[in-house]
């Protein structure tokens, strides 16, 4: 599974925020804290925002903050916000496998790379969070 730059962002993103104590995040602490160029992180935000993932408020008493709770986002729904690729892509860096045009570690590894990115996509913030405190 090949995630794009974006889609690492924006994991790094919502998983930092889902870890934080605060809930709400100014976006100039973010890109410092986390490397990101602003306006890099400017448009995660705006893409996040409107996928109603999180909100952006304007102002002195503005931030980011999440609009539901992280046991609702899932990594598949960052995800969606971020790709325009295939994530499905061969393990052997070949684009995609197509079962006329395979490689030669399709077969052998269809079910359990299905398996890993099935479970994966699956995982929510909450379920990061919680991890990380273990």
């Amino acid at each position: 599974m090949h995630l794009n730059k974006t889609s690492k962002y924006a994991i790094k993103l919502l998983t930092y925020m889902a870890t934080q104590e605060e809930t709400l995040f100014k976006s100039k602490e973010l890109c410092e804290t986390l490397d990101i160029p602003y306006k890099y992180l400017s448009a995660i935000i705006t893409n996040l925002s409107k996928a109603n993932i999180i909100q952006s408020a304007k102002g002195r008493n503005g931030g980011i903050s999440f609009t539901k709770e992280l046991c609702e986002i899932t990594l598949k729904d960052i995800i969606n916000v971020t790709e325009s690729s295939d994530i499905h892509q061969c393990v052997m860096g070949f684009g995609n496998c197509k079962e006329h045009d395979k490689c030669l570690l399709h077969d052998t590894w269809k079910v359990p790379k299905e398996s890993v990115i099935t479970d994966f996509l699956s995982q929510t913030l909450q379920d990061i969070k919680n991890s990380s405190l273990s």
